[in-house]
């Protein structure tokens, strides 16, 4: 099962780095539950049970004051996470000045769905008869911003 570690460019964990998983699932805690390896470790097999329903992950880095965090779920896809710095908040994403999201006096809305770890920012323009409307997507696993902006006369 694939297992993939992401971090956000604007707070990367720093390299050399040792990467502490740990499987959580209905079962007890044993030497198969756990595991240490280094962050850029590509093709290790891991040893986790096989009712492993899920993935705590703790980066520590040398050059880093506090660790970086993050949980994954499996899914048939294998299991991703985001690593987080802990107690440390995080730039996810600026919009250009053509892009301000959201519009003045607008409304917003906001939302995550945990089945795909997506969170989605939702908002509109009211103080212009051609309303901007757009909308953020941020995937919490995987660190993709997308973002969507449209004018539009009746939305």
């Amino acid at each position: 099962m694939p297992l993939r570690a992401h971090s956000l460019a604007s707070c990367a964990v720093p390299e050399p780095a040792r990467l502490d998983l740990a499987a959580l699932g209905d079962f007890p805690i044993s030497n198969q539950t756990s595991e240490s390896l280094s962050i850029g470790a590509a093709g290790t097999t891991l040893g986790f049970p096989a009712a492993t329903l899920a993935l705590e992950a703790v980066a520590s880095a040398d050059l880093a004051g506090q660790p970086f965090i993050g949980y994954s779920e499996r899914s048939a896809a294998g299991l991703d996470f985001l690593l987080w710095p802990k107690s440390t908040a995080c730039s996810l994403f600026r919009p250009s000045a053509i892009d301000s999201f959201p519009g003045k006096l607008g409304g917003q809305a906001v939302g995550y769905a945990g089945s795909s770890g997506l969170v989605m920012i939702a908002g509109s323009n009211d103080a212009t008869s051609a309303a901007i409307v757009g909308a953020l997507t941020f995937d919490a696993r995987t660190e993709k911003v997308t973002s969507s902006i449209r004018a539009c006369a009746q939305c």
